[in-house]
């Protein structure tokens, strides 16, 4: 690799990472977050896999680990958040916590590349993937275990409780009652006094 490849290759990382946000809005639409997650943290430990053992040797290793990384790496915290609303009510100081944990983790790991990148040379950085990957996994697997024994949140408590689920169900109910019927002039009166 030349010198001055590395700046392309940073350069692909965040086109990567921004394109698979991207995608992953469009995939989150049909796909629930704890396949996504699944999806991602696998995917994750193959792209750092990669990394890991061919990215050092072959140049076009490095390239496809690359860009594979950043895709799957960016929809992993939007799909781990919605994945934890499912379990924990996700308030404003639910999320403020969960931003705050991510940068210091995000603090942490930067100064830890850094410190091994310094001392034990570049090729550190991608065992430090790797184990990154490794323990999100795992952290995740152990999440997975704690919130299947206790449950999920009653999701009618958000957004106005019991009652608006109540009222939405009652809202379903006349809107199918009513498309029984082909409304017309005539039978509006007809219909309301059904209703």
């Amino acid at each position: 690799m030349l010198p001055g490849d590395g700046t392309t290759v940073e350069t692909l990382f965040w086109a990567t990472f921004t394109a698979g946000r991207g995608v992953a809005i469009i995939i989150s639409k049909f796909t629930p977050p704890l396949l996504m997650l699944l999806v991602d943290l696998a995917l994750n430990v193959v792209a750092t896999g990669i990394l890991t053992i061919f990215g050092t040797k072959y140049v076009l290793a490095l390239w496809i680990g690359n860009c594979l990384f950043g895709s799957v790496l960016s929809p992993l915290f939007p799909a781990s958040m919605a994945w934890a609303n499912f379990y924990v009510k996700m308030t404003a100081m639910m999320t403020a916590l969960a931003f705050i944990a991510s940068a210091a983790g995000a603090f942490v790991f930067s100064w830890l590349c850094g410190y091994l990148f310094e001392y034990k040379g570049p090729d550190s950085l991608m065992f430090l993937l790797l184990g990154y990957a490794i323990t999100a996994t795992v952290v995740f697997t152990v999440m997975y275990g704690i919130g299947r024994k206790k449950g999920m949140r009653d999701m009618s408590e958000g957004q106005g409780g019991k009652e608006a689920a109540e009222v939405g169900e009652k809202l379903n109910v006349q809107l199918e009652s009513k498309q029984k019927y082909q409304v017309g002039e005539d039978d509006t009166h007809k219909l309301n006094s059904e209703a």
